[in-house]
């Protein structure tokens, strides 16, 4: 199957090399999706609300794809909100000790396959 892929996280890293940037490169190859656009909710660093999403922009970035996944609960909230149907990975941040666990990261990793090939 052939499909448009957009990755939305909260907002930039301020790291000079994110790991999150690089996990998630990691998990789309598992998944064999070789090409996927990326955009944040939230174009600054730092602190964030819910307040500071700009959600036109959010609508206008995942126009066009047919598969949306969102890097965690804030950005499915906003995905939510304006009604882009998505899938919810967890967010690979290095923070997430969930991902510790390779058991829940292959089992997520399932569930998104399951997704695309929806």
């Amino acid at each position: 199957m052939n499909n448009k892929v957009i990755v939305i996280g909260i907002n930039p890293s301020s790291a000079r090399k994110s790991m999150s940037i690089t996990r998630l490169v990691k998990w789309m190859d598992h998944l064999g999706v070789k090409y996927f656009s990326f955009s944040n909710c939230i174009p600054c660093t730092g602190k964030y609300t819910i307040n500071d999403v700009d959600f036109n922009n959010v609508a206008k970035y995942t126009h066009g794809y047919n598969k949306v996944f969102a890097l965690g609960n804030f950005p499915s909230q906003v995905l939510k909100k304006i009604g882009v149907e998505h899938h919810v990975l967890p967010h690979p941040s290095g923070l997430n000790r969930k991902l510790n666990d390779r058991e829940y990261t292959m089992l997520q990793l399932e569930l998104a396959r399951n997704y695309l090939e929806m």
